[in-house]
């Protein structure tokens, strides 16, 4: 059942930040330039975004060369999605994914969903799933779940942690 799940809304999820276009529908709840306002905020937050307005992102180039991104999209539900992708020779083991996530929250999360994955990490319970070579971590949040995805390929690593806004 849960792999069922995790590809459904690994789709709702995917459709959600890589087809913005999808947004401008009038039917949409939430306007393409309102969520690009808000990513433009967190951006204001953090010196050196550049901003991809089609994309509906904002993304650094931090001192050691790693990427950082934030985006927000969704036409009846609006979800925001954080990462980091890094160059290296291997994949990020486990306990190095999980702090990556920690950060991430910390930085870009609002407290309430930023505690809800340090609890789940203190008490164990989140969920993990695979599915190919992508791997997924699965923390409970009152209006769904948190979705952490932790991919390797061609040398560079990448977490990206996605949550529902409120």
């Amino acid at each position: 059942m849960r792999v069922v799940h995790s590809r459904i809304y690994i789709l709702l999820f995917g459709l959600a930040f890589f087809a913005p276009s999808a947004q401008s529908n009038e039917d949409c709840t939430f306007s393409v330039a309102g969520v690009l306002e808000s990513v433009k905020r967190i951006a204001e937050q953090f010196p050196g975004a550049l901003i991809d307005d089609e994309q509906i992102r904002a993304t650094w180039v931090l001192d050691n060369g790693d990427l950082e991104f934030y985006s927000e999209g969704g036409c009846h539900d609006l979800g925001g999605a954080a990462g980091r992708v890094t160059r290296m020779p291997e994949r990020r083991n486990p306990e190095a994914v999980r702090a990556v996530i920690v950060e991430l929250a910390q930085k870009f999360l609002q407290d309430p969903e930023a505690k809800l994955v340090l609890d789940a990490f203190e008490i164990g319970s989140d969920e993990t799933d695979a599915i190919d070579s992508k791997e997924f971590i699965y923390i409970n949040h009152p209006f769904g779940e948190i979705v952490v995805t932790h991919t390797f390929a061609d040398g560079s690593d990448t977490v990206e942690v996605a949550w529902p806004i409120l």
